[in-house]
């Protein structure tokens, strides 16, 4: 039994690793197997982590009408509230919702989530969260505040080691700089987030450097 748990586990960081690749098909057909096994065995919360990651892939392709659906089953099978798998089911229903142009409705759940966190639980939760949080001032023009939070994030990020969410910050830098017209700052920092993209061998770089021509 310990060792069928460890391969799940190895199974389930894997799909996770694929998602941030961006290698959909890998990931949904590991996802695919792994909501299988669970749905015969009728292990609703991690079914329900299968469900958050399969939302997330239908997002990133575009389809998100199958992501909502996959979010709203994970809710039904497993609502519980003060779950660590719901927070990650509320952080991808506000990334859904800024995906569908529902910007204050996905602004209203992120917010009401980041105010659920404690500072030294659950950083993925809530670095995430106020990366999105900042995209949504990005896209509402709010400059100031979005550059401020991408900065303080992006910072806290490299102090713990966190190059994904350090790269995404800085990411969210460039594109303030340049909404804001500041293009000299815009390259810099869109150098440095390519840069922290390419350690992590993620195709959001070479989207970055063809973005900025850099």
């Amino acid at each position: 039994m310990g060792d069928e748990q460890e391969w799940h586990l190895a199974e389930r960081v894997m799909a996770l690793a694929l998602l941030d690749l961006e290698r959909h098909d890998e990931a949904d057909a590991l996802l695919s197997k792994l909501g299988e096994v669970y749905r015969e065995r009728g292990q609703h919360g991690l079914l329900c982590e299968i469900l958050s990651s399969r939302a997330r892939l239908e997002r990133q392709r575009g389809n998100l009408a199958l992501a909502t659906k996959a979010l709203e089953e994970a809710d039904a099978l497993f609502p519980d509230a003060g779950s660590y798998q719901w927070d990650k089911r509320r952080l991808e229903a506000g990334l859904l919702y800024r995906a569908l142009g529902e910007r204050e409705a996905a602004r209203r759940e992120l917010e009401r989530l980041l105010a659920r966190q404690e500072p030294q639980e659950m950083a993925y939760v809530t670095f995430f969260t106020r990366l999105t949080l900042a995209w949504l001032d990005l896209d509402d023009g709010r400059y100031q505040e979005a550059a401020t939070t991408f900065a303080a994030v992006c910072d806290e990020a490299l102090l713990d080691e966190n190059r994904l969410i350090a790269a995404e910050a800085r990411e969210g830098l460039a594109r303030t700089a340049l909404a804001s017209g500041n293009r000299e700052d815009a390259i810099a920092h869109a150098q440095r987030a390519t840069a922290l993209y390419a350690i992590l061998e993620l195709p959001a770089g070479a989207r970055l450097a063809s973005d900025f021509g850099i």
